[in-house]
């Protein structure tokens, strides 16, 4: 039994720390488990580095020596292009233009161990052309030709270069070359002498998935080039090529997965290949790095190492990670702040995370972020607004009340405080109206001269014999004679009415009586409570300009 509970409270705990702390991508895992779970890689074949990020905000998802200083190689390739869409957009240069190629990119494309394709001196070529052929082939004389189309010459354009690098925060990248030429490529080739770099381009794995990043957002027209599986350039049946894209995850692919759409590879050695992945799966788009694979190396099934690293880590994040709603558009509470979002509020989470979210300065963030790729991007947020009515128009646009509102943060111990100092100043108002309690004798002259009388005193007083009971038998005797007087002398009067002094006293006496018990039950009833009516609006009102100061001062 005692073994059970252990079982049972080990298991709890167990439980409570996967609850307490979700699954994420560590820096123990590593492309060699991820790997070996589907296909046996040697190590050494794998890539040496792996990064990925999500593609809205710039999150982190996965990395992996992710720091090193490298030569991005024909990867270079993605600052060409960025220029190239950046010069479109400022209208700088358009579809329609064109450039013709010379003796020199003739040369330049016919040596073999870069990448390239055939250019023909005196053909002309056009902006569509020169993309497909920098993006598919990676074609080293294709890029050379377009930096000479957006800026008259390579120098101009490597200026342009790292001058984009520094603003969109590319810090440890310096650029030689608009393409992946080394100075030891063109040292046998004296008539290219003009285009030998000083040295190889220096960048590191975070620098380009933050390009990567900034074209993907900023022109994302830029993947319906490089989803396509094959592409024609040159209409001219002489110069005409055609290139398979090399990208093993797009549709049509044995390795195809879903939602593939881009973005570059670099064959340029076989040892040391390179390729940066794009892949959209429900409204998540992620951006995949890798750097270093031995594609020399072959395994069982014929499948590449980057190829299978590259479907691992893939998978692996959309297993790990999605893209959902963390706030909904309309209004929304959060922190006991109510306000408007116009758009939905999205974001890339662990699936077993929830968001946190957190006010401030008019806009709604999301506290619990994962790392972003460079401290450039900003952070995760979304402007919100509050809807006024016009009665709160009125009041914005009072001096007096702006100021208040302004001095003080409204919140349920503000509401508190108004509501407290408000009724304590109606209770205070009514205790103006409420009439004092008076003493008997004071401020009614005629109660002063009223006798009070007691139970006891009523029934002594009424057992009292009253004057006309002992003159019942004189008032008959003098009735008698009055009435023979009358006679004798014979004057008819009529009937006479004998109004006895006795009887009439009699008579007032119980008037009075009466009417003294009858003011007695319809005497008003005094409120007695005037002074605690008073002095509790006072507290009131005080206690609540005391808790609007605290609330202020703190």
């Amino acid at each position: 039994m005692k073994q059970l509970k252990k079982y049972i409270i080990a298991s709890l705990f167990f439980a409570l720390s996967f609850a307490l702390f979700p699954a994420t991508v560590q820096a123990e895992d590593d492309l060699t488990t991820l790997t070996n779970g589907q296909q046996i890689v040697a190590e050494e074949n794998l890539p040496t580095t792996s990064l990925v990020i999500e593609a809205q905000h710039g999150q982190i998802l996965w990395e992996e020596n992710a720091d090193l200083t490298i030569d991005p190689g024909y990867l270079t390739h993605l600052m060409t292009l960025y220029l190239t869409y950046e010069a479109l957009q400022k209208e700088e240069i358009t579809w329609k233009s064109t450039i013709t190629a010379t003796e020199t990119h003739q040369t330049l494309s016919q040596i073999q161990y870069v990448p390239n394709n055939n250019i023909f001196a005196g053909a002309t070529y056009s902006l569509e052309d020169l993309i497909k052929l920098v993006s598919l082939p990676t074609s080293t004389t294709a890029s050379y030709l377009l930096a000479e189309l957006v800026a008259g010459d390579i120098d101009a354009f490597v200026v342009k270069m790292n001058d984009m690098a520094q603003r969109i925060g590319m810090k440890q990248t310096t650029f030689y070359s608009p393409s992946g030429l080394t100075p030891e490529s063109l040292r046998t080739y004296d008539t290219l002498t003009d285009l030998v770099p000083e040295q190889s381009n220096q960048s590191t794995p975070k620098d380009l998935a933050l390009l990567a990043f900034q074209l993907v957002n900023k022109f994302p027209e830029l993947l319906d080039v490089t989803k396509q599986t094959d592409v024609v350039v040159q209409g001219s049946l002489v110069t005409q090529e055609s290139f398979y894209n090399r990208n093993p995850f797009l549709f049509g692919q044995p390795n195809a997965i879903k939602g593939a759409n881009g973005l570059l590879m670099d064959y340029s050695n076989l040892q040391q290949t390179n390729a940066i992945f794009t892949v959209k799966q429900n409204g998540m788009t992620v951006i995949s790095l890798l750097l270093g694979a031995n594609e020399e190396a072959t395994v069982e099934s014929t499948t590449s190492p980057m190829t299978i690293a590259g479907e691992a880590l893939i998978n692996h994040t959309f297993d790990t990670y999605d893209y959902r709603v963390i706030a909904n558009k309309g209004e929304q509470i959060i922190n006991r702040t109510t306000f408007y979002l116009e758009n939905d509020f999205s974001s890339v989470l662990p699936k077993t995370t929830d968001a946190i979210l957190e006010t401030k300065e008019g806009r709604l963030y999301l506290t619990n972020s994962l790392p972003l790729i460079s401290d450039s991007l900003p952070e995760i947020a979304v402007p919100y607004s509050k809807q006024t009515t016009t009665i709160e128009e009125k009041v914005k646009n009072s001096g007096f009340v702006s100021f208040i509102m302004s001095a003080f943060e409204i919140t349920k111990l503000t509401i508190l405080a108004l509501g407290t100092i408000v009724i304590g100043f109606l209770f205070f108002l009514m205790s103006f109206f409420i009439p004092k309690k008076t003493n008997v004798g004071e401020n009614d002259p005629n109660e002063g001269n009223e006798i009070e009388e007691s139970p006891q005193d009523l029934n002594a007083f009424e057992s009292i014999p009253l004057v006309s009971e002992h003159n019942d038998d004189l008032n008959e005797e003098e009735d008698t004679e009055e009435t023979l007087e009358l006679d004798e002398d014979e004057i008819e009067l009529g009937p006479i009415e004998v109004i006895d002094e006795a009887t009439v006293e009699e008579e007032e006496i119980f008037q009075s009586r009466s009417d003294r018990h009858q003011t007695s039950e319809t005497k008003p009833f005094k409120w007695p409570f005037r002074r605690v009516t008073f002095y509790g609006g006072l507290t009131l009102m005080i206690a609540g300009i005391i808790s609007l100061i605290a609330q202020y001062l703190l």
